[in-house]
């Protein structure tokens, strides 16, 4: 009889992690709408019903979701040696961590090929990197699973925050920046070649949300080194 009161006692205990882990895309007043010039691929596995809102608000943009997404613009693609940037205000606190952050070097983004590597935070004071290779999610890499780091800025009470994401690509080193500090980096050699994560570093540059957030990015730029 204890064991069975233990056992109750234990799923009431766990059941609300169980349901915000399965917590459902939101639908978004104005759902499918995206600023001029850019492009939206919601995730394969993602709801379709509540596609997610992406819009030009002052000088930057923001993210309103619904289903996780990636967004770009073909002509923001960096090649050589590069470095890509965005500054991102969580505006509100999510229930359970959640990515949003950079893509870089994307290719065949609206086909069935899709290949890039995001680096995100989770708006819980940890950094994730993934790398993604076509559509299943058996095609999902973990390059860096979801790791705390002193770098983010501690959200405030209402669970809003602020922090400026980078990622170096340089001749010998992929560096990955919060806030000026260096949190990971691996080596160019290992990312790039035959049967390794992707044909070249070269690629496509965006910005992914995942799902039932509300992100406002800045100054979102690739630039030469």
């Amino acid at each position: 009889m204890r064991n069975t009161l233990v056992s109750v006692a234990l799923a009431v205990l766990l059941a609300p992690a169980v349901v915000a882990a399965q917590e459902p895309d939101k639908k978004v007043a104005g759902g499918g709408d995206v600023a001029p010039g850019w492009q939206m691929r919601i995730d394969p596995n993602a709801s379709r019903g509540a596609p997610p809102k992406f819009v030009a608000m002052g000088s930057g943009f923001h993210a309103t979701s619904g289903a996780r997404a990636i967004y770009w613009r073909p002509a923001d693609v960096g090649s050589g040696n590069y470095n890509v940037e965005g500054t991102f205000t969580l505006t509100k606190a999510p229930a359970h961590a959640e990515s949003y952050g950079l893509v870089v070097a994307g290719k065949d983004l609206a086909g069935p090929n899709q290949n890039y590597i995001y680096f995100t935070l989770g708006g819980n004071g940890s950094y994730l990197i993934k790398h993604r290779a076509g559509d299943a999610d058996t095609q999902i890499h973990t390059i860096k699973d979801w790791t705390p780091s002193d770098a983010i800025t501690k959200a405030d009470a209402s669970g809003k925050s602020t922090d400026k994401l980078a990622v170096l690509v340089g001749p010998q080193k992929i560096q990955y920046m919060i806030n000026g500090k260096e949190v990971f980096s691996q080596n160019r050699a290992d990312v790039v070649g035959a049967g390794k994560m992707l044909t070249s570093t070269d690629g496509i540059a965006g910005i992914r949300v995942s799902h039932n957030l509300d992100v406002h990015i800045a100054d979102f730029k690739v630039a030469k080194q």
